[in-house]
């Protein structure tokens, strides 16, 4: 009877390999660990005036170009469509025999034009937090670098250097090349406009010379999701003491006047859910920010009597349980606060919105 013999597996030759090397090891890992690094290189931490860590995403280099893009368009554009509007409506027929008249109209519309086109740009990121029409629609907006409020020095700072990063070139581009000694003068021109226009290819913060000198950064606006659970949150202390007092007929565990709640706005509101959703963040700072908030609201304790005595049951001041529990507290009496005024179409974007 003829016995088959499976022959042993060959083995692999010196140089070649028997399951993946280590150089496609290391490359699989990389590609796994790039995404992650490149995505976290794109955020910034700042501290508040308030003592609160906040991340800002900077806005991506497409967003700020579509942003500046869609302003241009508003920039020219609309001046010309209400030009030709007037044109076409033959109401200038009306003023030709009128010589006065049409010097004076002459002269405002050009003092108007004078103004849109050098405070355009400053005037919405004043009026607006740093967010003009082409950056509100593209969700980015400009913030101060050391997390304070974004001020006016600043904004005009940042935008007198536009005259030479942005308006310059383009008045460049329509101006005709000269040749000889002026063609080697137009040409440095262009070298030293370039470093400006470029600029922000050549640095991590994705910062213009504007904004070196103002100290600011462009990020992306955060979505407004104001997350419900933070309010829900049945294992609190404050929960708790709301379900007591609900009981017993006595007041709420906090109380805050519409005075206290205005004192702050959206912005605040995110960066306070910000701080009670991180679960890392240390018991000083948690206690730091209760002591500002209070300060800034002019918060009285009640006092210690039987009407109040389900409020101090189990409630050590400057104990860090007491501390989240006003900071929930004040933060759903603030998102109600800042909800029911949205309905009416107003809108606070941070404390110093009036």
């Amino acid at each position: 009877m003829q016995q088959t013999v499976t022959p042993p597996p060959a083995r692999p030759s010196p140089g070649q390999a028997s399951g993946p090397s280590k150089k496609q090891v290391k490359a699989v890992k990389f590609r796994k660990e790039k995404s992650p690094s490149k995505e976290k290189s794109h955020w910034r931490r700042v501290i508040t005036p308030e003592g609160v860590p906040v991340s800002f995403q900077l806005a991506s280099r497409g967003d700020r170009l579509a942003a500046v893009l869609l302003d241009l368009m508003i920039v020219y554009g609309l001046p010309l469509l209400i030009i030709l509007g007037f044109l076409f409506s033959g109401v200038w027929e009306n003023l030709l025999d009128k010589e006065e008249t049409l010097y004076v109209l002459f002269s405002f519309v050009t003092v108007l034009l004078f103004l849109w086109y050098n405070f355009y740009f400053s005037f919405f990121e004043i009026k607006w937090q740093g967010r003009t029409p082409g950056k509100r629609a593209l969700g980015i907006r400009v913030v101060d670098r050391h997390g304070g409020q974004l001020k006016p020095d600043a904004v005009f700072a940042r935008n007198l250097m536009r005259e030479l990063e942005l308006f310059l070139p383009i008045s460049m581009l329509f101006s005709p090349f000269a040749s000889g000694y002026d063609g080697l003068i137009d040409l440095l021109i262009w070298v030293w406009l370039g470093v400006f226009i470029f600029l922000p290819f050549f640095n991590k913060d994705r910062l213009r010379a504007g904004d070196m000198i103002a100290g600011t950064w462009v990020v992306k606006i955060p979505k407004t999701n104001l997350l419900g659970d933070i309010v829900q949150d049945k294992d609190t202390l404050g929960s708790r003491m709301k379900n007591l007092s609900a009981k017993t007929g006595q007041e709420e565990l906090y109380s805050f006047s519409d005075e206290q709640v205005d004192a702050y706005g959206i912005y605040e509101l995110q960066t306070l859910e910000e701080l009670l959703r991180k679960p890392e963040v240390a018991p000083k700072t948690i206690k730091e920010v209760t002591e500002r908030i209070k300060a800034k609201i002019k918060w009285v304790e009640p006092p210690k009597t039987e009407t109040s005595s389900f409020y101090w049951k189990g409630h050590k001041a400057g104990s860090t349980q007491s501390d989240k529990a006003f900071l929930k507290a004040y933060y759903t009496a603030l998102r109600k606060r800042l909800e029911a005024k949205m309905l009416f179409g107003v809108r606070r974007e941070n404390k110093h919105d009036k």
